[in-house]
């Protein structure tokens, strides 16, 4: 495994879409700690843009800019937390610029099963041959 931070992903503000069904890591309905991060069709809106940060552990932290929610896990779920869990970002074997976001703490990694707007993120274990694991960082600016 690649520590995060060795990616060369800099600090900043992305999009993160699956490469597989191309939609983008989401809060929908947000509602506060434990709200379900979801994938969606894209709404152009702050809820789909991700701040990304690394830490002093060569972890990486994702808030989300709409919420200000960070990323967490409840139950093999993504969902929203007001604390920042580590997360780790390893370099996908099936796209040259995608990467697995990798749960620190219990090693699952984010993935969604269909291209719907509203499909639930779920982790499961590393499966580096699995397209639904990997994502894309897509640098974008604050709305």
């Amino acid at each position: 495994m690649t520590n995060s931070t060795d990616l060369l992903t800099p600090n900043g503000t992305y999009i993160i879409m699956n490469a597989a069904t191309h939609t983008y890591l989401n809060v929908l309905n947000y509602g506060g700690p434990g709200t379900l991060v979801v994938c969606s069709v894209g709404n152009d809106l702050g809820n789909d843009i991700w701040n990304y940060m690394t830490t002093q552990n060569n972890g990486v932290t994702l808030q989300n800019f709409g919420t200000a929610g960070f990323a967490a896990v409840n139950a093999n779920q993504a969902v929203t937390n007001s604390v920042a869990p580590q997360w780790n970002l390893v370099r996908s074997g099936l796209y040259k610029y995608a990467f697995h976001i990798q749960d620190a703490a219990s090693g699952g990694c984010m993935r969604v099963d269909q291209p719907v707007n509203g499909a639930p993120v779920t982790l499961v274990p590393f499966n580096d041959g699995d397209a639904n694991q990997s994502w894309f960082f897509v640098g974008r600016a604050p709305v």
